[in-house]
């Protein structure tokens, strides 16, 4: 399939786009969350039913997000894949 294909695109142009801006003290970070409860799962094209509340929550989403542009500026998270506590649903 193209998906990994995909994945390393992605991957490179973050990369480059990291280094491209790093000289002018922008820092680039992927991040991956894993479910999050929203109202996304409500559509009628959603055809599984799951336990919505081990998802994350747009909150905690939000606040890892604003941990990553907190750092000090001579630390990058590159990569945060972000997973709800009760693994994958």
């Amino acid at each position: 399939t193209a998906l990994p294909l995909l994945w390393f695109t992605n991957a490179a142009r973050l990369k480059t786009l990291a280094a491209e801006e790093s000289r002018h003290g922008i820092r680039v970070v992927s991040i991956c969350p894993g479910a999050v409860n929203t109202p996304l799962w409500d559509a009628d094209t959603v055809q599984v039913q799951l336990n919505r509340s081990g998802m994350l929550t747009p909150e905690i989403v939000a606040q890892s997000i604003l941990h990553t542009v907190q750092l000090p500026q001579q630390a990058v998270i590159e990569s945060l894949t972000l997973m709800p506590s009760a693994g994958i649903l």
